[in-house]
């Protein structure tokens, strides 16, 4: 969500399914430190050292990339997270055919 692209792409699923086993994750130059240091920890190889293993998501949020954020304050609805992504369609015009067949 943060490049809006996948991390993994490839002609078939087979593909796709391997580079997630095997390939090495590329950050863009334009992300962050932080936030290449909290995907690369998320997405960890290894289940047992990826972020969250041992304290879920408040081990996940003790990460320095959201320092400052008021994430309790968000999801409670107290506050607004301080970037909103743009829409690309309104919902009006999302066709209700494809939507249904991702569930």
């Amino acid at each position: 969500m943060s490049t809006g692209s996948a991390p993994f792409e490839g002609e078939s699923e087979k593909e796709i399914f391997y580079d997630i086993l095997y390939a090495p994750l590329e950050y863009p130059e334009y992300m962050s430190k932080s936030l290449s240091n909290l995907i690369k920890k998320l997405m960890n190889k290894d289940p047992k050292e990826r972020l969250g293993h041992n304290n879920g998501i408040e081990e996940i949020l003790e990460h320095r990339c959201f320092s400052g954020t008021p994430i309790i304050d968000i999801l409670r609805g107290v506050t607004s997270p301080p970037i909103v992504p743009q829409l690309f369609k309104q919902s009006s015009q999302i066709d209700s055919t494809s939507v249904a067949q991702l569930n």
